[in-house]
């Protein structure tokens, strides 16, 4: 009796991963982005608080989540971050990603004061 209710429990929770597991994968098919926003989202939860006072290169960004920039540059883009060009001085501009919770740069932040 307990054998065939354990082997129920097992069967309807194996079912139920399934039905989870299909109802992702029409997802990605419909919107593509939508895995690729989880990964950016988990990423983004996961970093320390003193880590997300700078911004980041879209480079150091795909190091950890693995797509092409278009890809990314949109996830990040519908995730509300925003880029920034920050001028260097002795060379070209580089273009650095903040996260919504940061409203400005902390290098304008110091300007402004």
């Amino acid at each position: 009796m307990y054998h065939d209710r354990y082997v129920e429990s097992l069967k309807r929770q194996t079912a139920e991963r399934r039905a989870q597991r299909a109802a992702e994968a029409a997802a990605a098919i419909a919107d593509p982005r939508t895995v690729l926003r989880a990964q950016v989202a988990e990423w983004q939860s996961a970093l320390p608080l003193e880590d997300r006072e700078h911004g980041y290169l879209l480079e150091d960004i795909r190091k950890v989540i693995h797509a092409t920039s278009q890809q990314l540059g949109l996830a990040l883009d519908e995730l509300g971050w925003h880029r920034k060009r920050v001028w260097l001085s002795d060379g070209p501009f580089r273009r650095y990603w903040f996260p919504p919770d940061q409203c400005s740069p902390p290098h304008e932040q110091e300007q402004e004061r």
